[in-house]
């Protein structure tokens, strides 16, 4: 019998070392990981030196005996301590153990004090004979201490088995369950009711360790989560992933699983596996750097992550994406990553982009048509002219009618056309190089700076003609610095400004009008301002404005215009566009963006 004894402790010693190393390996380890492992090595240890106790007194080494006994009953009155403390992480959700906790401590030093001086004060094996055992008042204390720790454990289990979820609350009953079966088998073994060898208590606590293992390795505060919550998690359209503090993967929703590949997005595998993985097309350090600013900082980091899913052979996906750091009494617990797919919105907005090109070049085409009609009138009227009066002379000349002052004034005409057709040609230049800048405009987009003045030139050039037709009048103003920059493309602004002035005009239905373009610069920012008293924009459409392609001039228009100035006011200048309408009365669209402050030697953006 005591030869399966043996077998049996030595199985479970060799066991308890495995899930030393196991638990050692993991190379970012918490405060209840080193707890556990403290746990381990106690049990082991209390194992090993019964054995070393069991073998001396065998072979009547008394004083080698005595020495193991004394070793074994520290290792002991540890193993509750170790309990009590993993026990308290749970039930309080890492909530640091109070002071008081150095009060545990007592057991061990009395014990070892009572075995140390037992020989002279018999403190601890005494002649008081409980259940057919000499025992000392510090023993019965020991008693005392180890039951009421054990009992104070399973109080707090007890505790944190009724705060869990239904779904969890079987795993955490099975951790209290394991906690009571070495307090009975310690019980029976004292009392002597049923013969049980002195290794069955430690070989219970064997059990506890690794049903504590499983509980550490597998439980996690936020995995805690309703069924009902789970259902609208998975069915949310946003991919949600939850970190802990080591980027291990808590949690995650049914379409983080349909976004990354399903052997690597595995609860329990480090995050870091699979951004390693995409090293190449994902973007390792923002991530990271996101989710450190995120903890650093406390607040939510929104930012944009492009990704490519190489082993789907598909197209890039693109996520906005935001880091929400977790807090739990002032600890950081997790991560949560919420990403929303927006390839499709950045696929549209790529075609809005296009049929506002496509609308560009129209109205480039219109405007070039509009101002070169003037220019092409003048030269076409004066070649005609010079034609004419070619003609005359020569007829004159062949009829020897020619006199001295018909032949000044037949000059003075001729170059009077010349001169005409010399401003034709000047207005053909400038028409030309609006044209050209649009038309590159068109094709790329750069990233220069230009004056409030050269905005204010160009809008009234290209608006000229327009203007004229529909009787309306522009009035212009500037206010503050006329020679401040701006940084970013000069026709994609004018553009915009082009568009809110057709919308003015167009609003005055062919009246006549006044349309007002204001320009001011305060605080590093310039605001823009066009208006009019055409009547105001309807209540309907106001709600909708910026947000979707709306309309005021019906089948006229597509209403790509205001969407896309929105966009392009946004994302290429980092402004603000917004308007104020009052119906029966007028509207006024406001501009407003950061201006370059010059320096010494650069210039630098004024947010």
């Amino acid at each position: 019998m005591k030869i399966f004894i043996y077998f049996t402790a030595l199985f479970v010693f060799i066991l308890l070392s495995f899930l030393f190393i196991l638990v050692l390996r993991n190379e970012k380890k918490n405060y209840l990981q080193f707890l556990l492992i403290g746990f381990i090595i106690t049990i082991a240890a209390w194992i090993l030196f019964l054995f070393f106790e069991d073998f001396s007194t065998q072979l009547n080494y008394a004083k080698a005996s005595a020495i193991f006994n004394s070793c074994k009953y520290l290792f002991i009155t540890l193993t509750p301590i170790w309990i009590l403390l993993i026990s308290f992480y749970f039930a309080k959700d890492g909530k640091p153990i109070h002071k008081i906790a150095y009060l545990l401590a007592l057991n061990p030093l009395l014990t070892q004090f009572g075995l140390l001086t037992n020989s002279k004060f018999h403190l601890f094996y005494s002649t008081f004979i409980v259940f057919h055992r000499p025992i000392g008042p510090l023993y019965a204390v020991h008693i005392f201490l180890f039951y009421v720790n054990i009992l104070i454990s399973i109080v707090y289990l007890f505790i944190f088995s009724l705060r869990t979820d239904k779904e969890m609350r079987s795993k955490a009953m099975l951790v209290l369950l394991s906690t009571i079966l070495p307090l009975l088998a310690n019980m029976l073994y004292f009392s002597g009711t049923i013969a049980l060898s002195a290794y069955a208590t430690p070989i219970c606590f064997a059990i506890t360790a690794f049903s504590f293992y499983k509980a550490i390795s597998k439980y996690n505060f936020l995995e805690n989560t309703p069924l009902v919550l789970r259902s609208i998690v998975d069915r949310i359209s946003y991919v949600y992933i939850v970190l802990d503090e080591h980027l291990t993967i808590v949690d995650f929703n049914e379409p983080a699983f349909k976004t990354f590949p399903s052997h690597r997005l595995k609860k329990g595998n480090n995050f870091r596996e699979i951004i390693n993985a995409y090293n190449a097309v994902f973007d390792y350090n923002k991530i990271l750097s996101t989710i450190s600013e995120a903890r650093k900082t406390a607040k939510t980091i929104k930012t944009e992550i492009v990704y490519h899913p190489t082993e789907h052979n598909d197209t890039d996906c693109f996520f906005q994406c935001e880091f929400t750091p977790v807090f739990q009494k002032g600890r950081y617990r997790a991560c949560i990553l919420m990403g929303k797919d927006i390839t499709q919105s950045k696929k549209d907005y790529a075609s809005f982009v296009e049929q506002e090109r496509l609308a560009s070049i129209a109205q480039m085409i219109g405007n070039v048509v509009q101002n070169l009609r003037a220019p092409v009138l003048r030269l076409s009227n004066s070649t005609e002219n010079i034609d004419n009066i070619t003609t005359e002379c020569l007829n004159q000349i062949e009829d020897k009618t020619l006199s001295q002052d018909d032949f000044q004034e037949i000059i003075r005409e001729i170059r009077q056309n010349l001169q005409n057709q010399r401003a034709g040609l000047e207005a053909f230049e400038s028409i030309l190089s609006a044209i050209t800048e649009q038309t590159e405009q068109l094709a790329v987009e750069n990233d220069k700076t230009f004056s409030i003045t050269e905005l204010v030139k160009r809008v009234e050039f290209l608006m000229k003609e327009n203007l004229k037709e529909t009787q309306c009048t522009l009035r212009t103003s500037i206010n503050g610095n006329d020679e401040i920059r701006i940084k970013g493309d000069l026709n994609s602004l004018v553009h915009v400004i082009q568009a809110l002035i057709m919308n003015s005009i167009h609003a005055y239905n062919g009246a006549e009008g006044f349309i007002y373009f204001n320009v001011s610069s305060k605080k590093g920012l310039v605001t823009i301002s066009i208006g009019d008293y055409a009547g105001g924009i309807p209540l309907e459409v106001q709600d909708k404005l910026f947000k979707q392609v709306v309309t005021t001039k019906g089948k006229n228009s597509s209403g790509i215009s205001l969407y896309m100035a929105h966009a392009t006011i946004i994302g290429h200048f980092q402004g603000k566009l917004w308007f104020t309408s009052k119906e029966n009365e007028g509207s006024e669209f406001f501009i407003e963006l950061p201006f370059l402050k010059a320096t010494n030697d650069s210039e630098k953006l004024t947010t």
